[in-house]
C-alpha cells in the first residue's frame, strides 16, 4: 500500500474521489485506505470507503468503515444515513433503527429514513411503533400508495377501521401516480380480503397487477430460454457422483421452493434450532455458481460436466465468502433462497453436507398469494397476470422433474399443507431433513426476537395456523381463470 504524506492529504483524497467517479473503486479504495493510515481520524475517507464497499456489495465491510466515520463525525446527517441504511442491509436492525431515530432528530423530514424506520420496525415485530412512522410519513406524502401498502401488512383490517375508508377515499379522488395507484390496489385488496369483502378485493388485486405489468412485464419466451439453458448445463453428469469432501466447518440447510410455498414457516422451524443462524433469502449460491462457470463459457449456463473438483470447492468457497460479506454465522446457516431449488445437483456436488429442502404448495393457494403479493421491482415479473403465474409454475415442475429424476437422494419435498395440519410431526421430519436434533424450541419458533426479512411478516410472529390453507375457494368464481388454466395444464393436485 502507498504510503501517503499528512500534507498531501488533501490532493491524494480529491484523486481517490475523481477514480472513484470514473468507476475505478479499488484503486480509490487504496488512495483512501492510505489516508487513514497516515491520519486514521480524516472521517470522510472512512465514510467514502464505506460507499466504496456497499457499491460492491460488501454489506460487513460498509458497516465497519461507516462506523468509523459516523463515530469521527457523530451528527453529520450525510454520514449517519449511510451508516443507518448499511446497517440495515447488513441485518443489524436494532444498530440500524437506533441509527435512523438519531438521524430523524437531526433531520426530521428525511422521508426516505423515517420510511426505512418503519420497514426495520415492522421487521423486528414492532408493528404500531412501526405505524406511528408510517403516519408521519404520510403527513409529508399523503398519496403514497407504498406507505398504505405498508400500513396493512403490519395488521388485519376490521370492517370499521378508519384506514379502509382513508384509502377508500383516496382511491376515488384518483390523484395518484400508476405506481402509486398500484400500491393502493394492492393494500385495498389485503384490507377487503381482511374484512371479507371477497369480489371486491379481487378486483384491486386485478388493477394492481395490471399496472404492475405494464411496469415490468414477463416474458415467457425468454423463461423458456433459460430453463432450457440450465437443464441443457445439467447433461452428461453422474449425480450420484460426489467428487469433493465435505466442509464440515460449514453446513448450509437450504430451505426453497416458489415464493409464498411456506418457506418462511420452515425456515423459522429450523432457524429457531439453537445450532443455527438463519440468513433468510440469501442469494449468492447462484452467483457462486456462475462465477465458477465463467470459466468455461462467457455467456449462458456453463456445462456443469466440466467443473473439475477444484471447481466444485471453488463454488462452495465463493458461496460461504459472498455469505460472510453480508452475515456473521457458525457452523450451520439456513439459506431460503426462492431460486436455490434450480440448482439442487449442483449444491450437493460442491457442497456434499448440505441439506436442501423443498416447499410444495397447492398452485391454487400457492399463485394466489403470490398474485396478491407485490414484490421488489424487476423481480418475480411472472406474479403479475394468471398466464404468467401458470407459465413460471410450469418451468418449476419442469426443473423439479429433472432433480427427481436425476438427484433424488439431493434433497426433501415438504408438502406446505401437511406441515401446517400437522405440526408436531411435520416439523420433526423437517428437522431431520436438515440434519439436526429435535429441540422443543423449533415450534415456539415465533416467541423469538429477532428481525423477518420476508413479506410474511406478520406470519412469522405467529404460531403454525391452518387459515392460509384452501384459501382460494373464498375468491368463489374470480378464481375460475386460474383453476381453468391450471387443469388445462396438468398441474391441479391429485384428487382435485
Amino acid at each position: 500500500m502507498t504510503e501517503i504524506n499528512v500534507k498531501l492529504i488533501p490532493a491524494a483524497y480529491q484523486r481517490a474521489m475523481k477514480l472513484q467517479k470514473a468507476g475505478k473503486l479499488r484503486e480509490a479504495h487504496a488512495i483512501y485506505l492510505a489516508i487513514v493510515k497516515a491520519r486514521p481520524q480524516t472521517a470522510e475517507a472512512h465514510w467514502q470507503m464505506g460507499r466504496i464497499a456497499v457499491k460492491v456489495g460488501d454489506r460487513r465491510a460498509a458497516v465497519i468503515a461507516l462506523a468509523k466515520a459516523q463515530k469521527l463525525k457523530p451528527k453529520e446527517p450525510t454520514v449517519l444515513r449511510d451508516y443507518a441504511f448499511a446497517l440495515a442491509h447488513a441485518e443489524e436492525v436494532e444498530a440500524a433503527i437506533k441509527s435512523l431515530r438519531t438521524l430523524l432528530k437531526i433531520v426530521p423530514d428525511d422521508f426516505a429514513a423515517r420510511s426505512e424506520l418503519a420497514i426495520q420496525l415492522q421487521r423486528f415485530g414492532e408493528f404500531e411503533k412501526a405505524e406511528a412512522e408510517l403516519r408521519r410519513c404520510l403527513k409529508q406524502q399523503p398519496k403514497n400508495g407504498v406507505i398504505y401498502r405498508l400500513m396493512v401488512t403490519g395488521r388485519k383490517i376490521k370492517p370499521n377501521d378508519p384506514l379502509l375508508a382513508e384509502m377508500e377515499a383516496l382511491d376515488a379522488s384518483k390523484k395518484l401516480e400508476p405506481r402509486h395507484q398500484a400500491n393502493l390496489d394492492f393494500a385495498l385488496g389485503k384490507a377487503l380480503e381482511d374484512v371479507g369483502d371477497f369480489p371486491r378485493a379481487w378486483s384491486y388485486l386485478r388493477s394492481g397487477n395490471h399496472e404492475m405489468n405494464k411496469i415490468a412485464p414477463y416474458d415467457p419466451a425468454f423463461r423458456k430460454a433459460e430453463v432450457d439453458g440450465l437443464l441443457g448445463a445439467m447433461e452428461g453428469v453422474d449425480w450420484g457422483e460426489q467428487p469433493v469432501e465435505a466442509d464440515d466447518s460449514f453446513r448450509p440447510i437450504f430451505i426453497t421452493g416458489l415464493p409464498r410455498s411456506g418457506t418462511t414457516l420452515a425456515e423459522q422451524i429450523v432457524g429457531a434450532h439453537s445450532g443455527v443462524t438463519p440468513l433468510g433469502e440469501a442469494t449468492e449460491i447462484g452467483a457462486a455458481i456462475a462465477d465458477v462457470g465463467r470459466r468455461h463459457t462467457k455467456e449462458g449456463f456453463a456445462p456443469i460436466s466440466a467443473f473439475t473438483p477444484e471447481d466444485l470447492i471453488a463454488v462452495r468457497d465463493s458461496y460461504q465468502r459472498r455469505l460472510r460479506r453480508r452475515f456473521s454465522f457458525g457452523e450451520v446457516i439456513t439459506d431460503k433462497s426462492v431460486s436455490s431449488w434450480h440448482y439442487i445437483g449442483v449444491i450437493r456436488r460442491a457442497i456434499p453436507n448440505a441439506r436442501i429442502v423443498v416447499m410444495d404448495r397447492d398452485p391454487r393457494d400457492n399463485l394466489l398469494s403470490m398474485f396478491k403479493n407485490v414484490f421488489p421491482e424487476g423481480t418475480h415479473t411472472y406474479t403479475n397476470r394468471i398466464e404468467d403465474l401458470v407459465d413460471y409454475l410450469k418451468s418449476y415442475h419442469r426443473v423439479l422433474d429433472f432433480w427427481r429424476a436425476e438427484a433424488p437422494d439431493a434433497f426433501t419435498m415438504m408438502p406446505y399443507e401437511e406441515l401446517v395440519e400437522d405440526p408436531e410431526v411435520k416439523a420433526r421430519e423437517l428437522v431431520a431433513a436438515a440434519g439436526l436434533e429435535w429441540e422443543d424450541g423449533c415450534l415456539e419458533y415465533w416467541q423469538q426476537k429477532r428481525a423477518v426479512r420476508t413479506l410474511s411478516l406478520s406470519q412469522a410472529r405467529q404460531p403454525v395456523y391452518k387459515t392460509s390453507k384452501r384459501a382460494w375457494e373464498k375468491y368463489g368464481d374470480d378464481i375460475a381463470p386460474l383453476i381453468e388454466a391450471l387443469e388445462k395444464e396438468g398441474l391441479l393436485p391429485d384428487g382435485a
